[in-house]
C-alpha cells in the first residue's frame, strides 16, 4: 500500500515556468487533505552573509532588511493564491488542501533537506530546469544534492 502524501515540502526558485511542479505538488495529495508547504531560498554565501552583518549593525539597515523580506514573503503569498486560483478554476483543487510560504536564507539544498526534516515532510517536490547541454543528462546540482541528502522520496519535475 502506498502511503498518503500528508505533509509536502514544495521548493521553487520562484522563476517562470514553475507552475508544472507546484500542480505536481498538488497532485501527490491525491485530492485528501494535505498541508504544502512553499519553500523559497534565499541564497547566500559567507561573503554575502558577511557583508549583510556589517550592514545590519545599523538599526535602519536591520528593519530595511526585515521589510523586504516581509514584502517577500507577501509577493510569494500572492503569487500562491493566484495559481491556486487559476487552477481550481480550471478543476476543482481539494477543500482541506492548506498551503503556506516558507522563505529561509542559506545554501538552496541544505535548507531545503532541513525544512524537510523540521516539517517531517513525506515527499519534497522540487522542479530543475537543464543549464546545460550535459543538462538532459545530470540534473541541477541542488536537486541531486537534495535527492542524495533528504532521506525521503523527492520528485523531481523537469521545467523546460
Amino acid at each position: 500500500m502506498i502511503n498518503r502524501m500528508k505533509k509536502v515540502l514544495y521548493a521553487s526558485d520562484m522563476e517562470e515556468g514553475s507552475r508544472p511542479a507546484l500542480r505536481a505538488a498538488v497532485a501527490v495529495t491525491g485530492g485528501h487533505p494535505a498541508e504544502i508547504s512553499y519553500l523559497h531560498v534565499l541564497a547566500s554565501t559567507h561573503k554575502d552573509n558577511m557583508v549583510l552583518q556589517t550592514l545590519l549593525k545599523d538599526d535602519d539597515m536591520r528593519d530595511m532588511y526585515r521589510q523586504s523580506l516581509t514584502d517577500l514573503k507577501q509577493n510569494l503569498e500572492q503569487r500562491i493564491a493566484g495559481f491556486l486560483a487559476d487552477e481550481s478554476a480550471q478543476s476543482p483543487l481539494p477543500d482541506a488542501l492548506e498551503v503556506n510560504s516558507v522563505i529561509v536564507e542559506g545554501t538552496p539544498w541544505k535548507a531545503i533537506v532541513k525544512q524537510a526534516a523540521a516539517m517531517e515532510a513525506d515527499v519534497i517536490v522540487m522542479g530543475t530546469r537543464t543549464h546545460s547541454t550535459l543538462g538532459s543528462v545530470i540534473l541541477g546540482s541542488t536537486a541531486t544534492k537534495v535527492m542524495q541528502n533528504a532521506g525521503r522520496p523527492v520528485l523531481i519535475v523537469p521545467l523546460d
